[in-house]
Parts: structure tokens; C-alpha cells; sequence
């Protein structure tokens, strides 16, 4: 009998140990689960001495005209984009105090200013440079390149274009089915002008219709050849202006000669 019962507290404590085994087994399971899920948890919830704001660029006439932009924040060198789709908000997020922001709009003055980080939302009003009717995207989506890659920007009516060298001859892009431009004013600006080089500083010309007539802007007197824009970015206030004439037949092309094309921006508008 004794025997029997020695057998029996054995296996009592057996199970016990057994029983602490597992027990230590899961609580080590369930300290690493936990751990991972608050290791988590601070890159998921920004600290709590950071605030998150909207931004919204918008006409300073009428409040309820959104603009498409560029802000750049203190002095962070990249631009966040404004997209007013409906869709797409635009936030920053800083630390609490007080900072600065600069605002781009194209047909726009350059906006800057201080803010701090408890407004809500950061609703930033933007002046018209000068007179006359607005700008209006015109889409360079669907644009034939020849000689060039061009790639789409951050919106429709902008594009990048590179050149993969130095071209030997003319390049340039096109359009054969714009119905749109008669008697109308076609507004371009282009910029990162320095990463390009140019031969002779001939950074681009307009040609249109079918017999490849040479259009020249109205409101720049510096033409290289008689034809080139000098290579120089645009200011965001003032594009380069051309008048379209009444009997535009829908085909436009920008033309290159013996550039090298580093990502080269067109942002194109009509008014």
C-alpha cells in the first residue's frame, strides 16, 4: 500500500510540474504576443506631443475655390502636393510651436507664413497674380513622345521628360486631336530647367496644325534663333503665354533640339 502511495504522490507531482510547464509555456507565448502588439501600437498613434493638420489651398476671393499646389514645410526641401479631387486630403503633421509654410499655385503669388500647431485646418489663402480669366488644366495625358520618355507628374496637365542622353537631332512631344484651343491662350511653365542642358540655352519651342506653323509666345522677347524659349524656369506667378489662332486644326508639338533631359517639367493651362 505504501508503495501504491508513493507511486501516486509521484505522479501527482508529475502532473503539477507538467501543469507549471505549460502554464510558464503560455505566459511566454502570451508576453510576446502582447509585447509585439505595444511594440506596435507607438508606430501606429503619432506622440502625443505631434498633431496632425489638414491643408487646403483656396482662392482669396472665393473661399470655395480649392487650388491644385505645392506647400513645403519649414525647411524641408521636398514639396507635399495638393490634390483637390474630392477624394484627396492633404495633412502635415508637427511638432507642437510654431512653424513656416510656403505655398506655390500656379497663376498664383508665392504664399508664405507662420502657423502654430493647434489650427484646424490650416485653410491657406492664395492671391491671383495679375488679370484675366483663370487657368485651366490642360491634360497631358495621352501626348505622343518621340525621341524622349516622358512620364506623368503629380497631375494631369503635368508631365516629366528625360532624354536618356544627349539628343543628336530634334525631339520633342505631340498632340494631333486638341479640340479645344481656338482662340484661346495656351499658358506653359516649365521647371527643374538646371538639371537639363541645353545646347546654346534653346530650351524649347511651339509648333502647330498640320503645316508645322512656328507660334511664338506673346508676352516673351528673349527668343533664341528666332524660335527658343531660353532654358530658365518659369516663375509661378507668370507663364509663358501663346495665342492660340482661330483656325488651330487640334495639332500642337514642343520641340527639343540637341538637349540633354534630365526631369524636365511642362505644366501646361489654357485660358
Amino acid at each position: 500500500m505504501e508503495d501504491e502511495d508513493e507511486n501516486e504522490v509521484e505522479k501527482k507531482k508529475n502532473n503539477i510540474a507538467i501543469k507549471v510547464a505549460i502554464i510558464a509555456f503560455l505566459g511566454a507565448i502570451l508576453a510576446a504576443i502582447i509585447g509585439g502588439i505595444f511594440g506596435l501600437i507607438p508606430g501606429l498613434i503619432p506622440p502625443a506631443n505631434e498633431y496632425t493638420i489638414e491643408v487646403y489651398l483656396l482662392d482669396d476671393q472665393d473661399t470655395s475655390i480649392e487650388l491644385a499646389g505645392k506647400i513645403y514645410l519649414n525647411d524641408d526641401p521636398h514639396a507635399k502636393y495638393i490634390v483637390p479631387d474630392g477624394r484627396t486630403v492633404t495633412t502635415i503633421t508637427v511638432p507642437q510651436g510654431e512653424h513656416t509654410i510656403k505655398a506655390e499655385s500656379h497663376g498664383y503669388y508665392l504664399y508664405e507664413d507662420r502657423f502654430r500647431h493647434n489650427v484646424r485646418p490650416l485653410n491657406i489663402l492664395m492671391t491671383k497674380a495679375g488679370e484675366g480669366h483663370p487657368l485651366i488644366p490642360l491634360s497631358l495625358v495621352g501626348w505622343n513622345p518621340y525621341n524622349i520618355n516622358i512620364t506623368r507628374g503629380a497631375f494631369d496637365n503635368e508631365c516629366i521628360i528625360n532624354s536618356n542622353g544627349r539628343i543628336t537631332g530634334a525631339a520633342g512631344l505631340f498632340n494631333t486631336t486638341i479640340n479645344n484651343l481656338q482662340g484661346k491662350t495656351l499658358v506653359l511653365f516649365f521647371s527643374n530647367t538646371q538639371e537639363s542642358v541645353f545646347d546654346g540655352h534653346r530650351m524649347i519651342k511651339v509648333h502647330y496644325n498640320q503645316e508645322d506653323f512656328h507660334l511664338l509666345p506673346v508676352n516673351q522677347v528673349n527668343i533664341i534663333s528666332g524660335e527658343y524659349l531660353p532654358d530658365a524656369d518659369t516663375p509661378f506667378t507668370t507663364g509663358i503665354e501663346y495665342a492660340i489662332p482661330e483656325d488651330f486644326d487640334g495639332r500642337l508639338f514642343f520641340v527639343f533640339y540637341q538637349a540633354d533631359l534630365n526631369d524636365f517639367q511642362i505644366t501646361a493651362y489654357y485660358r
